[in-house]
């Protein structure tokens, strides 16, 4: 059994990539407003992956700026998880040392609050360009879909980019004393759904060891693991969309 008795020094959000989320929305929405007058109406609401309209509404501010409005609504959402993140408990192993748990800690915080960070940016980014792609260039077929598989790509570099980092900066709190053998993970079947999905809503820590493999996995049982869990599959389902969609339009 270990415990940290010492609490790690508080990781602060990256602030940059929020603000740039920011200042992507606020063009396409200074686009949109620029728009607005010259907007038929009923105005196009949806459109297809070739770019042509579909759908059509009465003009409004929530059919002309209901994307962007959603794109901040996430972009807001993923900054406040990246501040819980940021103070989570972390999870440690039993045979680390003091030097090796506090950069167990502080690498798996980094991750977390820099993995959503980023993803704020790279979603309004994504968001604004199909938008504004909509918008701009009604009658360029490749444009939506471009934007589409854009984001979806962008999304998976940036999980993938920060798994990876994450595992460099770990190497250090890995080493181990070859004289005394690392101890087997303590595991709880009760708290393992399936053997694979952990929940326990008494560990207060958010990323736990995974049981199988390297790596980490999100702790069901709290609320915060569920809202990524949503997050990762929702950007997961829509990238699997985009990608039918754009090879059906062919």
């Amino acid at each position: 059994m270990s415990a940290q008795i010492t609490p790690p020094a508080y990781h602060h959000p990256p602030v940059i990539w929020p603000a740039l989320a920011v200042i992507v929305l606020a063009v396409a929405t200074a686009v949109n407003v620029a728009l607005y007058p010259t907007l038929p109406d009923p105005v196009p609401v949806h459109f297809n992956i070739a770019g042509e309209p579909d759908g059509w509404g009465a003009k409004s501010v929530w059919s002309v700026f209901g994307v962007l409005i959603i794109g901040a609504a996430v972009v807001v959402l993923l900054t406040v998880l990246s501040v819980f993140a940021a103070r989570y408990s972390a999870r440690t192993q039993s045979d680390d040392n003091a030097e090796q748990a506090t950069l167990r800690t502080q690498v798996q915080r980094s991750m977390l609050t820099s993995l959503l960070s980023e993803l704020s940016f790279v979603i309004a980014l994504g968001i604004s360009g199909i938008e504004l792609a909509q918008r701009l260039l009604p009658g360029v077929r490749s444009a939506t879909a471009a934007g589409a598989i854009g984001l979806v790509v962008l999304v998976m570099v940036v999980i993938i980019s920060s798994v990876t980092r994450a595992r460099v900066q770990l190497r250090p709190a890995n080493v181990r004393d070859g004289r005394s053998p690392r101890p087997d993970a303590v595991d709880d079947d009760l708290h393992w759904k399936g053997g694979l999905f952990y929940v326990n809503r008494d560990d207060p820590s958010l990323v736990v060891p995974r049981r199988f493999g390297l790596g980490w996995t999100l702790n069901l049982g709290r609320p915060g693991g569920v809202a990524v869990t949503i997050l990762l599959l929702l950007a997961i389902a829509g990238g699997v969309t985009a990608v039918i969609l754009a090879a059906h339009a062919r």
